[in-house]
């Protein structure tokens, strides 16, 4: 049995197999294999109670032997019918439906909600808004300032930085000189 889960705001999410109800199918077998298994030690006892008392033992083994096999099939056939039972009760987990929701379509999710699906339609993208000139140039000063390490300022304070806090002072003043 299919089942179709979705999460906690109805939207479909996947299609997936329901498990049998463990407990009733346990129940069943169990029901069918008594009854054939009790059929089956009956019809043992029987041939075995039919053997006449003036019966040789050889006799006597060989109606027993029979019965024997008869039982181990009969017992075999009741095994395997149990198995073959299908299951009547399906577990359906919370967040599933045996409901099927409709074909997917472009633009719209499918959601469960109060017993059926329904098609909502996805909400539209959010507009684009471009930085304006002045978030650009801050983006870019953040950035600048953001390669300020202390090993750098040692580097500066001690002489040996080749001029690259100058350089990276200078290039923020310019981009600060450009901000409206």
């Amino acid at each position: 049995m299919k089942i179709y889960n979705y999460d906690a705001s109805g939207a479909f999410l996947k299609e997936a197999d329901a498990d049998a109800d463990p407990l009733e199918l346990d129940q069943r077998q169990r029901a069918l294999l008594e009854e054939l298994t009790t059929a089956a030690s009956e019809t043992l006892r029987a041939a075995v109670g039919a053997v006449s008392e003036d019966a040789s033992e050889d006799e006597r083994e060989a109606v027993v032997a029979a019965a024997r096999d008869t039982y181990a099939v009969a017992i075999a056939s009741a095994q395997e019918a149990a198995c073959a039972i299908e299951p009547d009760t399906w577990l359906v987990p919370a967040f599933a439906t045996t409901i099927a929701p409709p074909a997917a379509r472009d633009g719209f999710y499918r959601v469960f909600a109060e017993g059926a699906w329904t098609e909502v339609p996805m909400p539209a993208a959010p507009p684009v808004i471009e930085p304006t000139h002045n978030e650009t140039i801050q983006a870019q000063i953040i950035a600048l300032e953001s390669t300020v390490s202390q090993r750098r300022l040692r580097e500066a304070v001690l002489g040996i930085d080749s001029g690259w806090l100058a350089n990276l002072d200078s290039q923020i003043a310019t981009l600060r000189g450009e901000l409206t």
